[in-house]
């Protein structure tokens, strides 16, 4: 062995042990092949050997080990029999003042579970494969990790300890969450797991892959790891664990293994229930075995398999929940899930299934559905539990949803049986709420039905095909041109049919519309009746519904069309309505032209109902159309040009499309600061709440056309629904008083992989697969403030100046939207041209009026940016997919790009792309790429699926291998560079001639896409999102 103080450098340390007071490992590392049963002995001989001595030098078993008793720790350091043992003490010296320090001197048991990761950091940085450098030890004080505030990803777990509190699994952290309260403690449990599992009696047990962990009031007591993947437990004297490989472990609470049962066939298993230290094994080979008993019938994997009083409760593959009756072997199937089934629970009566297609369902025991909850995305609801009559589901989108099992007949009506029918004597024509359901017979007869029906009065003028309009407590009726009102009625004279009347209350006075043929008169109505306003409609432009809020009247027409005037009332010659009186002719205003008009914001289907607010000197116009979408759109003064139809000193900008169902939207209807939309899917009536995004109430009613709907509050606690069905009025009425908690009990973050983010303004913006944009705050924690779906397909990259967002993504979707950070808004600015909707835009950059885009077609695309995006020049000079682009002015604007063939090339930027020089930095894809000016000189640093990240300062190229996998984020700033892999590593380097590594933190996000960096603050993405502080 050579030791050289030039190099400093030791080559045969051993190995690193950590032992509690009692013999217990709590962390050992090996630097060469050791076969387990040989690690075992050599580390139970050591301490019996060591426990009592006072030395803190030994020779065993032709080894130099050095130890130092802690607090409750022995800390060993182990050499070969030649190693210096002064300079085996100098590395356990600096490792255990290392983790002093970091420790905050607390280097104690519970102190060094709690910070496992930073523990192992410490001696991966110390020791690496049994080679220790010097100058690391002796600087090692200085070493400083990234402190995690925050992380958001998948719920796997859950589970109630009682009616008010619920433990939830995510990702390694298990959070403790007051239902109510929305309190939140954090707790991290697994260094390297994902929590998979959670049970809870007098003590929490939590399982993740290998390892296991016991708590008592929320802190843990203890954590060990077995040699298998942990199927299921129970826990009482001592612990039944179930492995993948169909074996029963008992082992008592410390871990250690008392008793295993070994399954002959040795079967690996997806899932399985431990009972009475009984097992229910759900194989590969799709059935489920109960001593040597099988149950046969799932043509797929098994998923979850549960036990209860005689009955096994089984999910699989193949979209089914399968109830078993473990005596006779009976089977009840249930149909319904449209992707795998991942979880199904008993509670009481019923059973509660989770599934791929982002679905909780609840089924009687029959297998009859009863409802279906949606909310969570687009894709997998993971967990769910119950208690108390409260659903609890965790899904893929880090979101968890509470519902009401209680009011599951309230919410779903599926039949005429839970349905009040109203008999009239006649047929009913047509009905509307006011304080009662107002309705109108074939034969002018009217009345009012509140806890039974009362006939108010009767007019034969209103025989045949009356209808009724209602504006908050009053009815309008009208039947070809006779109009009635407060029970005065009058006749208009038209030569041209009536098509639709709208009615609005301002004050005393009540407004008209009276939508014709060839014009929309509106007259104003009190003690008198006034002509105010004629309006003249847009060509090919039949009015279905109209909104008016005294300044602004905004019409929705059959074909998908929108048009806007602006109209403020003026006094005009008054009329005394007499009993019975004719309007023989008006005077009629000047008509009115229409100050904006856009076509198909609903394809050619109807616009069903519109909403309109005032916010400051704009407004917002949201809408809902037989197309299923609802739609939201800022509409306000200005001459900028627009490419609507037309548009005089107004324009009209998207704020978000959403696509809510595949049936029709009909209605609107906001309560309080909650949005609620009302449509029909298939035979069904659905009310669904925008804001929660979720299904709050459906009817099986199998009626499109004749309905009304009153929603008294914010809750949906009380509303009322009344529809028309074989010449009869059926009414619906949900009453409760229940005081529920807040479904939304944790907002999601995305709910598929996360690609790009950004810090902008004091938020972070996200966007991923899913084509949502997501908002969050980030003081102290992540909270979700905005988002919206804005893309057809995945966001792949952002990029933000001045108030500007860029978005690319798939199907070469390139656009341009305005952020309103105060307000919260983002509108939608222009839309790139697609040239190849089967490319996808990779990477963007953004400086001036100059977009840059990298394109997996190999195109380099430059656009100039002016409320419009103008293709200037494009290039395929990579001849492969481009990765990564990124702009930097310094003596003139110039870019840089990088593929998968491992090139960076610079290019000089004017109208087009001049070619500068290429750099061959990586030997494949280049997934990370950052570029700034740093001392009057082009920096660029890169990192690639080769692992290697690189710097590039002038003509010089830096690299060096510190991931263990692609590197997918990279940031530059002057005298440091940070990366971030699929390795999950995130790591900080000094940049002094060279890179110098720094330190190196854990990230809890898998399958990491990017990274950025905001003064102190750094975001990782991927399948989650976390918040670091430097």
């Amino acid at each position: 062995m050579v030791k050289t103080w030039c190099n400093l450098t030791l080559k045969s340390i051993k190995s690193v042990f950590i032992f509690d007071s009692e013999g217990k490992k709590l962390l050992s590392k090996y630097y060469y092949p050791i076969e387990p049963k040989d690690a075992q002995k050599l580390e139970k001989n050591l301490f019996d050997k060591t426990r009592r001595t006072n030395s803190d030098i030994i020779l065993f078993d032709n080894l130099v080990v050095v130890y130092k008793p802690v607090v409750d720790l022995f800390i060993y350091v182990v050499g070969g029999l030649d190693e210096n043992e002064i300079m085996l003490v100098g590395v356990l010296n600096c490792f255990i003042d290392a983790c002093s320090n970091l420790l905050k001197n607390q280097m104690e048991k519970r102190s060094l579970m709690d910070n496992l990761d930073t523990v192992l950091l410490v001696l991966d940085e110390t020791i690496d494969d049994g080679t220790t450098n010097i100058y690391q030890i002796l600087s090692v004080k200085k070493f400083q990790l990234m402190k995690k505030i925050d992380y958001k990803s998948q719920i796997t777990a859950l589970k109630f300890i009682n009616k008010d509190e619920l433990l939830v699994g995510s990702g390694p952290f298990l959070l403790k969450i007051n239902i109510h309260t929305h309190e939140t403690k954090q707790l991290k449990i697994f260094e390297m797991a994902r929590i998979l599992k959670i049970k809870h009696s007098k003590y929490t047990v939590v399982s993740g892959q290998k390892s296991l962990a016991i708590l008592l009031d929320f802190n843990i007591i203890h954590s060990f790891e077995i040699d298998d993947w942990i199927i299921d437990f129970e826990f009482g004297n001592e612990i039944a664990i179930l492995t993948a490989h169909n074996n029963l472990q008992i082992r008592d609470w410390n871990g250690n293994l008392i008793s295993e049962k070994k399954n002959d066939s040795r079967c690996m298993l997806y899932s399985g229930c431990v009972y009475n230290n009984s097992c229910f094994s759900g194989t590969i080979f799709n059935q489920i075995i109960w001593n040597e008993k099988a149950f046969i019938g799932h043509e797929g994997v098994l998923f979850s398999v549960e036990y209860k009083d005689g009955y096994i409760l089984s999910t699989s593959d193949d979209r089914t929940v399968r109830l078993w009756n473990v005596e006779t072997g009976d089977c009840v199937v249930f149909h319904g899930h449209l992707g795998r089934v991942w979880k199904a629970i008993f509670y009481n009566e019923y059973v509660v299934s989770i599934s791929e297609d982002a679905s909780c369902r609840v089924w009687n025991r029959k297998g009859d559905l009863l409802t279906v909850w949606e909310g969570h995305g687009s894709r997998n609801v993971w967990s769910v539990d119950v208690i108390d009559g409260i659903v609890a589901t965790g899904g893929g989108d880090g979101g968890i949803r509470l519902w009401n099992l209680e009011e599951l007949k309230q919410n779903r009506i599926d039949d005429d049986s839970q349905v009040e029918t109203i008999e009239l004597p006649n047929v009913p024509k047509s009905f509307g709420f006011t304080k009662n359901l107002e309705i109108v017979d074939e034969l002018g007869n009217f009345y009012s039905y509140k806890d039974g029906l009362k006939k108010t009065f009767t007019d034969s003028e209103f025989k045949g095909h009356s209808h009724i309009v209602t504006v908050n407590e009053n009815t309008i009726a009208f039947n070809n041109g006779l109009i009635l009102f407060q029970n005065r009625k009058f006749k208009l004279q038209t030569e041209t049919k009536i098509l639709q009347i709208f009615g609005f209350e301002f004050g005393n006075d009540l407004i008209i519309f009276v939508s014709k043929e060839k014009e929309i008169l509106c007259f104003r109505i009190n003690e008198y009746i006034e002509l105010v306003g004629v309006l003249s409609p847009a060509v090919h432009f039949q009015v279905f519904e109209m909104k008016y809020d005294g300044k602004i009247v905004v019409c929705g027409s059959k074909k998908g069309a929108l048009c806007c005037y602006e109209f403020e009332i003026q006094a005009t010659r008054k009329l005394e309505i007499q009993e019975y009186m004719q309007i023989q002719e008006f005077e009629k205003p000047a008509p009115i032209e229409p100050c904006l008009i856009a076509r198909h914001i609903h394809g050619s289907d109807a616009v069903t109902n519109i909403l309109l607010e005032r916010i400051g000197e704009k407004y917002q116009i949201s809408t809902v159309g037989r197309d299923g979408l609802f739609n939201s759109f800022l509409f306000y003064k200005s001459d900028a040009k627009t490419n609507l139809e037309l548009a005089v000193g107004y324009t009209l900008e998207t704020i978000h499309k959403t696509r809510i169902t595949k049936g029709w939207l009909e209605q609107i209807v906001k309560v309080g600061s909650t949005i609620f939309l009302a449509g029909f899917f298939n035979a069904r009536f659905f009310i669904f709440n925008q804001s929660k995004n979720c299904e709050m109430f459906s009817v099986n009613c199998n009626a499109k056309r004749i309905w009304k709907l009153k929603i008294h509050d914010e809750l949906l606690n009380h509303l009322e629904f009344a529809y028309f069905k074989h010449k009869h009025i059926n009414y619906v009425q949900k009453l409760s008083d229940t005081n529920f908690p807040d479904m939304n009990l944790v907002e999601p973050y995305h709910s598929l992989e996360t690609r790009a983010c950004k810090f902008v303004d004091g938020l972070i913006v996200s966007g991923g697969e899913d084509s949502i944009l997501t908002f969050h705050s980030y003081k102290n924690s992540l909270k979700r403030v905005l988002w919206c779906k804005k893309h057809e397909a995945s966001i792949r990259c952002l990029d933000y100046q001045n108030g500007l967002l860029f978005t690319g993504g798939s199907q070469q979707e390139l656009y341009c939207w305005k952020l309103d950070i105060q307000n919260l808004t983002c509108i939608q600015i222009a839309q790139a041209l697609k040239s190849d909707t089967e490319a996808r835009i990779m990477d963007l950059t953004v400086h001036g009026d100059c977009v840059v885009t990298a394109n997996s077609d190999a195109f380099i695309r430059l656009y100039k940016f002016n409320r419009g995006f103008d293709l200037l020049f494009e290039t395929d000079y990579h001849h492969k997919c481009v990765q990564k682009t990124r702009l930097v002015q310094h003596g003139g604007l110039y870019l840089y790009s990088a593929a998968t063939d491992g090139k960076i090339v610079k290019w000089r930027v004017t109208d087009k792309l001049e070619f500068v020089t290429e750099y061959k930095v990586h030997q494949s894809g280049v997934k990370a790429m950052d570029v700034k000016v740093i001392d009057n000189e082009i920096c660029v640093a890169s990192g690639g699926d080769d692992n290697l990240v690189s710097l590039i300062i002038g003509e010089t190229i830096y690299s060096g291998n510190y991931h263990g996998s692609s590197v997918t984020g990279i940031h530059l700033e002057k005298g440091r560079m940070i990366s971030v892999g699929i390795d999950q590593r995130l790591v900080e380097y000094k940049i002094n001639n060279g890179i110098e590594f720094v330190s190196r933190t854990f990230v809890d996000v898998a399958d990491i896409s990017d990274m950025d960096v905001s003064g102190n603050n750094i975001v990782v993405v991927g399948h989650g999102i976390q918040l670091f502080e430097q």
